[in-house]
């Protein structure tokens, strides 16, 4: 990701946020790198009221390129069928301070996404674990029309940029029980799961680094 975000920060120092400026701001500051999910059927947005879940992505202590969330991307109630899917999307938020007035303005940029479909068991369960997954780069549009930053505007050979994480999903409550649950119920049952995953989540991203790190000085 090191790579990535170096051509990315190029870029925006030469961006003319503000058209109008005769000034360029030099030192736009990346105030948020965000990772976020939504489950989708090709057709539209399922679920959650059409919000996604998302984290927030911190560089990781003494390193140049590893970023980390101690958060977890909650999808509660995804449908087990193999048309529907995952859309991930990897974004920016850049501030920029505008040289005439000291104004400052924050822009979104999509650097990239991809879609993923779980893998259900022979039971009809999600299958959990870890997953690599290699982001769709700009130009180009994302599934929900949104322009993708062009980093060939910065460099002509295109990069790769890959996320690997851990994820735990949780099927609606009519695949698991078989009956609705009462709102209180549906609640308790939310707070143990998202409380499950995000222990089970922490626990593999931090093998996952070490495992990593292991490997770097083999």
């Amino acid at each position: 990701m090191n790579e990535v975000e170096q051509t990315f920060s190029q870029f925006i120092k030469n961006w003319r946020a503000f058209p109008d400026e005769p000034v360029i701001d030099q030192k736009p500051q990346i105030v948020e790198r965000r990772l976020s999910v939504v489950s989708h059927n090709t057709w539209r947005v399922l679920g959650s009221g059409g919000s996604p879940s998302f984290v927030s992505l911190n560089r990781e202590e003494g390193s140049q390129g590893t970023f980390h969330s101690s958060g977890a991307l909650k999808i509660l109630g995804f449908p087990l069928h193999p048309l529907i899917g995952l859309v991930f999307k990897l974004e920016y938020r850049v501030e920029f301070t505008k040289a005439s007035t000291g104004i400052k303005e924050q822009r979104d940029f999509v650097l990239g996404w991809c879609l993923y479909v779980p893998q259900i068991t022979q039971n009809e369960l999600l299958h959990e674990g870890e997953v690599q997954l290699d982001l769709i780069l700009g130009p180009g549009l994302t599934l929900f029309g949104e322009v993708l930053w062009d980093q060939t505007q910065v460099r002509k050979d295109r990069q790769k940029l890959f996320v690997k994480m851990a994820f735990v999903l949780s099927g609606s409550e009519e695949n698991q029980t078989g009956k609705s649950l009462s709102a209180e119920e549906r609640r308790l049952q939310q707070d143990l799961m998202l409380s499950q995953a995000s222990e089970q989540i922490q626990k593999q991203v931090k093998e996952s680094v070490e495992a990593d790190k292991q490997k770097d000085l083999a």
